[in-house]
């Protein structure tokens, strides 16, 4: 029962395979048909998890997985019955002749073998993603931060410069107002001093060097009010703007996407970075393409490298034999065509002869009636002629001496 089922997996005719002289061809294409339902069966089981991290439906991903594996299967057993053996003569030399038509196998087979490879990328890329289920998850995790810090410094952008200008100018403002405060709070101390006696002069007086270093600290005093009462407003105006502009920044980046990563592009890009900055995982997942390019090229490579078999000339034989009786019909059809077209034309001719006849005796008629209708006007034009001679012929022979 088994055996049965690989040698359909196979693609080969069952008619010429289980012919007793074919028995020995058995273990052969049984080999190549479990290569091809091994191959459908990988393909099931990768659609299958790469449908679920999509969907997430394990149902629907079984159902769609199952179309993908069906459709393998379906695929890679027409690659395989539709391969055929050459057995062409192009040398008196059986080794050359071996070799020159292994070579014409395989130029044929190379669209079959181009396939065959980017079947085996597709079907190893979702069992890749299980294999490194793990270092993607840390991966996506690295590449959802990343998104998120670029999402971030893009609203940053459009609101920091603003804030910076306005905190340079802060700066300045605030820095006209510290220098006239220090200059101020110096020439204070330096005018009490020089009251109670602990600077200046040394003694403690109100008197007339007091007084000028007290206008001083005055005046310094009027300075600083007079820059306070302009560039105060102006910093209220700018930390208020600001205030607003930082409390819409951190409301925008609170309100940005945080969705997380867990779709099959997003898995593939992981596994791509993940193998570019990783030898390991680069070697890995190289493997295990080549591994199922591999799957995918054995039923070709095994059918291409084996010598031909009685199966192949039996195949061949039937081939030929159905070759030369459809080109039999063809002749027939083509030769009772001929037939249908000559008696066609035999009977057509028929008619234009008995046609031509009919117009012929037409004629004929038509000239036999003229004639008599000709004799008979002559003949009456005779007789008046004869009736006139003999009424006054003087008048008719007068006629004949004038002429």
């Amino acid at each position: 029962m088994i055996k049965d089922f690989l040698l359909f997996c196979s693609g080969a005719d069952l008619g010429i395979l289980k012919q007793d002289d074919c028995k020995s061809e058995h273990n052969k294409y049984a080999g190549i048909g479990s290569a091809v339902f091994f191959t459908a069966l990988f393909a099931f089981i990768s659609a299958s998890y790469a449908l679920f991290t999509v969907f997430n439906s394990v149902e629907f991903s079984l159902l769609l997985g199952f179309i993908w594996g069906l459709f393998i299967f379906s695929l890679d057993r027409y690659i395989v019955s539709t391969l055929k053996k050459e057995s062409s003569n192009y040398s008196q030399n059986v080794i050359v002749n071996g070799i020159s038509n292994k070579i014409v196998e395989i130029i044929k087979a190379s669209p079959r073998i181009a396939l065959a490879i980017l079947l085996g990328i597709l079907i190893s890329k979702p069992l890749e993603l299980k294999i490194f289920e793990q270092e993607i998850e840390t991966e996506l995790v690295k590449m959802q931060q990343k998104v998120f810090k670029e999402q971030e410094d893009k609203v940053r952008e459009r609101y920091l410069p603003n804030i910076q200008r306005r905190n340079e100018e802060l700066a300045k403002l605030q820095s006209e107002i510290d220098t006239k405060k220090k200059r101020y709070d110096d020439l204070e101390i330096i005018a009490q001093q020089e009251a109670d006696g602990t600077g200046g002069s040394g003694k403690a007086n109100l008197g007339p060097i007091y007084r000028a270093k007290k206008a001083d600290a005055d005046r310094a005093y009027e300075e600083y009010k007079s820059v306070l009462e302009k560039n105060q407003p102006l910093i209220n105006d700018l930390r208020s703007k600001n205030s607003i502009e930082d409390t819409q920044l951190k409301d925008e980046t609170t309100g940005l996407s945080r969705k997380k990563f867990d779709g099959l592009l997003a898995r593939l890009t992981a596994l791509g970075s993940l193998a570019d900055n990783d030898a390991t995982a680069d070697r890995t997942v190289t493997g295990v393409n080549l591994l199922f390019i591999f799957f995918e090229l054995v039923p070709l490579l095994f059918k291409i490298l084996t010598d031909k078999g009685i199966y192949d000339i039996k195949l061949q034989m039937l081939e030929e034999k159905i070759n030369s009786e459809e080109v039999e019909k063809i002749s027939q059809l083509n030769d009772e065509i001929n037939r249908r077209i000559k008696i066609k034309v035999a009977e057509n001719q028929n008619i234009v002869d008995r046609e031509r006849e009919d117009n012929q005796a037409l004629m004929q008629l038509i000239s036999d009636a003229q004639l008599s209708i000709a004799e008979e006007i002559i003949k009456h034009w005779k007789d008046g002629e004869l009736q006139k001679i003999k009424e006054n012929p003087n008048q008719y022979t007068g006629n004949l001496d004038k002429s």
